[in-house]
């Protein structure tokens, strides 16, 4: 379907395009914006959404829709988190050594408790910049583990160790994401596998 033809296509033939995942919902949001930045001021068109929040919904639905989506969940409430004191993973990394306590928050990809580690059950939390290791102690995770099994996003709030190399977080606290606008209630974890 060529550009203009998203102009003049019916809803249904749109539907249809995205069911059939030959146009995203971002392409089409897209192009709605850029057709309402363009014909809106001559026809006096007022849009109720910013064009961030669009593009933020239209992510949304491309993620509920396909389970996958060009930009990551955590772009969407990176300002909010960074308000709250939230690190992304990078910056956890680059710091190898803290004396205080660090957040950081992401999507957790899995959650492990090999036999032989006493008990210590190890995360990995996923944001828009990489992975950081969990390290997660007994005694943390029987305080903490309905909210630490349950969520597919946290809020951890813990300690920086680097040692042989490797720099990990261990947790202290954990905190559920915030839920709206984040889209990944949907999401699992490759949990104890």
């Amino acid at each position: 379907m060529a550009e203009d033809d998203f102009d003049f296509a019916s809803v249904g033939e749109l539907r249809r395009l995205l069911r059939t995942r030959k146009v995203s919902s971002v392409e089409l949001t897209r192009r709605a914006l850029d057709r309402l930045a363009a014909d809106g001021p001559r026809y006096n068109a007022l849009a109720e959404l910013t064009a961030d929040l669009a593009l933020a919904q239209a992510h949304r639905a491309d993620l509920w829709s396909t389970s996958v989506s060009s930009r990551h969940p955590l772009e969407f409430v990176r300002a909010a988190l960074a308000t709250q004191g939230c690190l992304t993973a990078a910056a956890v990394l680059d710091m190898r050594r803290m004396a205080g306590s660090v957040r950081a928050a992401g999507v957790v990809t899995h959650r492990q408790r090999p036999s032989t580690s006493q008990g210590v059950i190890f995360f990995n939390l996923e944001d828009e910049t990489g992975l950081l290791n969990v390290v997660v102690l007994p005694e943390v995770w029987a305080e903490q583990k309905q909210l630490a099994r349950r969520q597919p996003g946290l809020v951890i709030t813990g300690v920086v160790e680097y040692r042989d190399g490797v720099t990990n977080l261990v947790a202290h606290r954990f905190e559920p994401l915030p839920v709206s606008p984040f889209p990944i209630s949907g999401v699992k974890s490759r949990d104890f596998r």
